[in-house]
């Protein structure tokens, strides 16, 4: 290839492997525009002088950009925001420690301040070294972030630019500017972005993809709905202005299919079954594929349940694995968020599903904290899930976080919070500028407290040596990328060593290949 104008680093740190679909999604939008890009995987898990390497090997006198994607780049052992915390005491009591290459012992107290914020956002805090072996490579490069935590991120003497929201038309902005010398340095940019629906998202051979890989396929950019919770910036939108064309969809699965053999996908939608019209349509645009695909997403059980004809046309299009954010299933405390179907209803709806999908892997996201919620409440509700014929096989239990309205965010340009931050009063919390929230329920520190007593009960029934999420959701195609089969993963007893070897083992083919471009 030619020498990279643009490099991208990217993780998932979660259990198996995949792609994120936002960092290919740019370097699209960079290719189809005449930009060479080089896409670079696992960027927290490589040691330093790996990482210094690489930037040696791609960094050279025509890179105009190194960009970080920041949305999936919190450690493996990063599972809950308690462990967050105590990640954040390790750096503070390992000043020094050169096994973590944190600090220099001499360092400022504002210089251990920006390497702590850079290892909560970046995942590491030894980007000022990296940054210095970019300049050492070229001088003139530019460094990026982008992605979820984009707008946390203090730039100054490490990092010179953040891509807020949507990137393509930021991106491609930002690179004219740095090839006509009229980029001004430490700018949070975020412009609108118009030509999703139209748009592709593809792979090229120096992505290095797995033969049969498992990929990500963007259908969707926005949802519907507006959960109290939920603090997504583009919920609220009508059917079709937000959803690829299912024309272009089936020319990236054709695409993916025809290059590298793959035939199961991620497919990335806030809520696939919005509507049994969009459910229709694209089911009709995936038999024009000349395989037989497998697909997990996100979908929403009532919508089901109230549509019951799309049951079918959701498993001929190949679904095969499904996350349904049921929230709570407590009456009072559903309705509280904006989800109002009775919690017997959904039950029996499930149950229904089950006959007619025996193979499909269910998936439950329920949240710990809501209104009307206490600890009896929910620990006699799990015990639903705890019954041999339970249709749900991956009940998955998270702390409810409520983002306080001072949270820090230095791209002012967006802020966007949920409902229930706006207003915690008017749902009955008291959240501190910290993020700590409590409410005649409980508060923050029992519910992350009993998210993790609920996990570990629904991972010994289940059999998933208390990681129930390994095989749930999109971590059903990020577990056969390590070479599970489906019946190994709705089997279950995956032990978390045998799911770390296979990942070390994968790393080590995709270095190989990399030092081979």
């Amino acid at each position: 290839m030619n020498a990279p104008q643009v490099v991208l680093f990217t993780d998932i740190c979660t259990p198996g492997f995949g792609r994120y679909a936002g960092t290919y999604k740019i370097a699209t939008e960079l290719r189809d525009n005449g930009y060479s890009v080089q896409v670079i995987e696992y960027f927290t898990q490589w040691t330093l002088e790996e990482l210094q390497q690489i930037i040696r090997k791609f960094v050279t006198k025509k890179t105009l950009l190194v960009g970080i994607s920041t949305t999936f780049l919190l450690n493996k052992i990063l599972r809950t925001r308690t462990d967050i915390e105590e990640i954040r005491k390790m750096y503070r009591e390992k000043e020094g420690d050169n096994h973590f290459g944190l600090f220099g012992v001499a360092a400022s107290e504002p210089a251990k301040q920006e390497r702590h914020r850079l290892a909560e956002f970046l995942g590491r805090a030894d980007w000022p070294e990296l940054n210095e072996t970019i300049k050492e490579c070229n001088p003139n490069t530019k460094t990026c972030v982008g992605g979820y935590q984009a707008g946390h991120i203090h730039l100054g003497d490490y990092l010179d630019y953040a891509i807020l929201g949507e990137g393509e038309k930021s991106v491609l902005t930002l690179m004219l500017e740095l090839e006509n010398g009229q980029a001004r340095k430490n700018q949070y940019i975020k412009l609108p972005y118009t030509g999703f629906s139209n748009s592709r998202m593809q792979f090229e051979e120096n992505d290095l993809i797995f033969p049969g890989e498992h990929l990500p396929v963007e259908i969707a950019r926005g949802c519907i709905f507006k959960c109290k919770f939920c603090s997504y910036n583009l919920n609220g939108k009508k059917l079709w202005e937000f959803n690829r064309t299912p024309d272009m969809v089936v020319k990236d699965l054709r695409h993916a299919y025809d290059n590298y053999g793959s035939t199961g996908f991620m497919f990335c939608d806030d809520t696939y079954n919005d509507s049994v019209e969009k459910v229709r349509t694209y089911n009709e645009a995936f038999k024009k594929l000349p395989f037989d695909q497998t697909w997990s997403g996100y979908a929403r059980a009532d919508l089901i349940i109230s549509h019951p004809e799309t049951i079918d046309m959701l498993y001929e299009s190949g679904m095969r694995s499904v996350f349904f954010g049921i929230e709570s299933l407590n009456h009072a405390s559903a309705k509280s968020i904006g989800k109002g179907m009775h919690p017997e209803k959904m039950k029996e709806g499930l149950y229904r599903m089950k006959e007619k999908w025996p193979d499909v892997l269910m998936s439950a996201g329920l949240i710990i904290g809501l209104p009307h919620d206490t600890p009896e409440t929910l620990r006699k509700n799990n015990e639903w899930f705890l019954q041999d014929d339970c249709p749900v096989q991956h009940p998955s239990y998270f702390p409810l976080y409520i983002a306080p309205k001072k949270q820090p965010f230095y791209g002012k340009a967006s802020n966007e919070n949920s409902k229930m931050g706006d207003e915690p009063w008017s749902f009955g919390y008291d959240v501190q500028d910290d993020g700590f929230w409590k409410s005649e329920w409980m508060d923050r520190t029992q519910s992350e407290e009993l998210v993790m007593e609920l996990r570990e009960t629904v991972g010994d029934v289940r059999g998933h040596s208390k990681q129930p999420e390994q095989g749930a959701w999109v971590f059903f195609n990020r577990m056969q990328n390590l070479g599970y089969t489906h019946a190994d993963i709705e089997r279950g007893g995956i032990t978390e060593e045998d799911v770390v070897y296979r990942e070390n083992k994968l790393m080590k083919v995709y270095k190989d290949r990399l030092w081979q471009i």
